[in-house]
């Protein structure tokens, strides 16, 4: 338990945002290693490009030549598929043009891109050409471009993508992936899985995610640890819920803690269920509560109420947070919305008595014991019963313009104990 306590604690005082922005930074990095990759090899083609067409015309009976002449072409393809996949228009353009120019079968290409991202629009011909190609980068750009085919004539299926996807001898961007993902999704669910985590990891997250989740429900459980290590948040939430279940607590936390610094609702649930707990256990060992025990979880608290506002069981212990930090009007607010037998009779015994800045009202402590009461409390009833009393007896005295002090009225009818015990905390 001391060391749940302490691993809890490292995280909810850690702050989530920072941690996010970490992330996203960490993503545009990736980014831009991918471009740097793209213009280094836009940079190597410079050097070669100028000699291309010459060395196939002079060894244009060489097949090792014509080889190289075809990796190259190749691997310039693949920049120009990075370049569409980032989004990068200018770098797609240069590509392209540069590639036109040693070979003119790219020319459609060139001229179907700038148009594309020009003017949105496509005519039927050009889609229609560009559904028959069927060489290597026809398929890349069908797949790239699969908003082309969104409406019209000639949409297509995701399976029809899929098929497409299963026809390339090189995948290149995470779009392509995915598909491939698609391809195998009924006759092979772990190569499905390869590609659905692949796609994933090179950035194609929320349609990737769903799908890997899906193939983790329907029995392939072997690619949750897979998940998780690639941090989707509702993987990394289910594997730490399957390390709490086998008594695996720190493996468990650091994955509850992953899935909720994303946002992942569920495991920002069980994050407060755990700091609760740990909480309870400080409180019943009698070890000495600070602040710093009490305000993480009280934020963690006011942060899933913001998401879920008629949680009565958070608003309740956020009740007894606001209460051990003595602010009890808020502890009254977070408990009456809790509307729970607990937060009600919490609330009747502060207007009991009075506390701090709180004067004691029995009425509104009557009515607080009776919804207590109406929902179930054992002890609301008594409590009910005894203020009743009390307002009968001392009627004349309470309503009294004279009163100053509410010890009057318990004084009669409290334990000696009781009341030197109050007289102590309001003195």
């Amino acid at each position: 338990m001391y060391y749940l306590i302490k691993d809890l604690q490292l995280f909810l005082n850690h702050d989530i945002k920072k941690v996010v922005k970490e992330l996203n930074e960490e993503l545009r990095a990736e980014q831009n290693r991918l471009k740097v990759e793209t213009n280094q090899l836009q940079t190597v083609w410079k050097k070669i490009e100028n000699h291309v067409l010459d060395l196939q015309r002079t060894l244009s009976g060489d097949v090792k030549a014509k080889n190289i002449c075809r990796e190259l072409r190749s691997a310039w393809e693949d920049s120009i598929c990075k370049a569409i996949e980032l989004k990068d228009i200018r770098l797609q353009n240069i590509l392209l043009y540069d590639l036109t120019e040693i070979d003119k079968n790219y020319e459609f290409y060139k001229h179907l891109i700038s148009k594309y991202y020009k003017t949105g629009v496509v005519s039927v011909t050009e889609k229609s050409f560009l559904y028959k190609e069927n060489t290597e980068f026809a398929i890349h750009m069908k797949i790239l471009l699969d908003n082309i085919f969104d409406n019209g004539a000639l949409s297509l299926s995701e399976e029809q993508f899929g098929e497409l996807a299963g026809r390339l001898s090189n995948v290149i961007t995470a779009k392509e992936y995915y598909y491939r993902g698609i391809y195998f999704y009924q006759q092979d669910p772990i190569a499905a899985g390869k590609a659905f985590l692949k796609a994933y990891e090179m950035g194609y997250h929320q349609l990737a995610e769903s799908k890997l989740i899906e193939l983790y429900h329907n029995g392939q459980t072997e690619l949750l640890g897979k998940m998780a290590k690639q941090m989707i948040p509702v993987a990394n939430y289910l594997w730490g819920m399957q390390h709490l279940e086998g008594k695996k607590t720190a493996k468990g936390i650091v994955n509850i803690k992953v899935a909720a610094v994303h946002g992942y609702f569920p495991a920002i649930l069980v994050l407060g269920d755990l700091y609760h707990k740990t909480y309870k256990w400080k409180k019943k060992n009698r070890k000495e509560l600070t602040k710093d025990d009490v305000l993480p979880l009280k934020s963690l608290y006011k942060s899933i109420l913001e998401e879920q506002p008629d949680n009565s069981l958070v608003a309740e212990r956020l009740g007894y947070l606001y209460s051990d930090l003595g602010e009890e009007r808020n502890a009254i607010q977070a408990w009456s919305k809790s509307k729970t037998k607990n937060g009600y009779y919490e609330c009747g015994k502060i207007y009991q008595y009075g506390r701090d800045t709180i004067s004691q009202n029995l009425e509104r402590a009557a009515d607080y014991f009776k919804k207590a009461h109406d929902r179930g409390h054992s002890k609301a009833r008594y409590k009910y019963n005894q203020i009743q009393n009390w307002m009968e007896k001392n009627a004349q005295r309470y309503n009294d313009e004279s009163y100053e002090s509410y010890s009057e009225v318990i004084s009669e009818h409290t334990e000696k104990s009781l009341f030197e015990k109050i007289k102590k905390l309001f003195s």
